[in-house]
């Protein structure tokens, strides 16, 4: 009997130990695994931490020499970009060469009076222009975004201002629109130099030896473009092209329904026939315009 009682009390014991052991091992895996994860983790940190300083330094240093540093995904953005650039714009060449194919066969509403006055607004910016319409719009005047430019319409004109629709808002302003546009935002050139029309002295010096001596005079030559006085490519060749302010509206107004998916796009984006800005406006180019002087 006490044989008996001996022998499960070994057993007990040895139960024990086992249990104890399995434990202990388990408890010491999962502290290896730990200090594992925490080692790691400090040496990423390090890690980190020396590339931050490199860094700083290399900032520091062209900083210092008066270089600029650039980081690898400027390059990545750029060269993306440039091949997106590329692409429009071999887009914007076909167009070009279609316009002007086409310009012949347009409908009478979509081409431009002869012989009257247009007023014509830089309304998008774009990098992806062709060379092409980038000389015509630095030939009118149309270099910045909100320039405005008064035009008197002929064939070469209207071929200009067709290659150019797609940036370009243009139309035949009023009386008033001109007076107004003159007399609020008109400058003066003389000698590259952009000067206010501040007394009747400088109009004469410019254009007295062609009639004009007043600022009444000039809105007069601009208004009758058509007459055979008129002298307006002279007057057109003194006015510095108009900066007129941004257009401001708000989500609502800016924005028009795309016909066929219903989505938002903004009107400086789309042409007038699609209720957008873009293109000849007609009589329209007064609303647009006035506020904006």
């Amino acid at each position: 009997m006490e044989n008996l009682e001996q022998y499960q009390l070994h057993q007990n014991i040895e139960y024990q130990y086992l249990a104890l052991c399995s434990v202990s091992q388990e408890a010491l895996l999962k502290k290896r695994k730990r200090d594992d994860e925490n080692s790691r983790k400090r040496l990423n940190v390090r890690a980190q931490q020396r590339m931050d300083r490199g860094r700083k330094k290399k900032v520091e240093d062209k900083e210092a020499t008066g270089k600029k540093i650039l980081m690898p995904e400027v390059f990545i953005s750029n060269y993306m970009k440039q091949q997106r650039n590329f692409l429009k714009y071999k887009r914007e060449k076909s167009k070009t060469k279609k316009v002007t194919e086409n310009a012949k066969n347009l409908a009478p509403h979509e081409r431009v009076k002869p012989n009257t006055l247009i007023l014509a607004v830089r309304v998008k910016q774009s990098d992806n222009t062709t060379p092409q319409a980038q000389k015509i719009m630095r030939t009118l005047g149309l270099k910045e975004l909100n320039n405005a430019v008064l035009l008197k319409s002929d064939p070469d004109t209207e071929n200009q201002l067709l290659i150019i629709q797609d940036y370009v808002a243009f139309g035949y302003p009023t009386k008033q629109l001109v007076n107004d546009l003159i007399r609020k935002r008109g400058f003066i050139k003389k000698d590259g130099k952009r000067l206010p029309i501040s007394d009747n002295n400088l109009i004469e010096e410019l254009l007295g030896q062609h009639g004009i001596i007043c600022l009444e005079d000039l809105i007069d030559a601009a208004i009758k473009c058509n007459a055979k006085d008129s002298h307006f490519e002279e007057v057109r060749s003194v006015l510095w092209p108009f900066q007129i302010t941004p257009l401001q509206e708000t989500s609502d107004k800016a924005n028009a329904k795309h016909q066929a998916t219903g989505k938002d796009i903004r009107k400086k984006d789309l042409k007038v026939q699609k209720g957008g800005y873009l293109g000849l406006m007609g009589d329209k180019i007064n609303e647009f315009v006035k506020p904006l002087i």
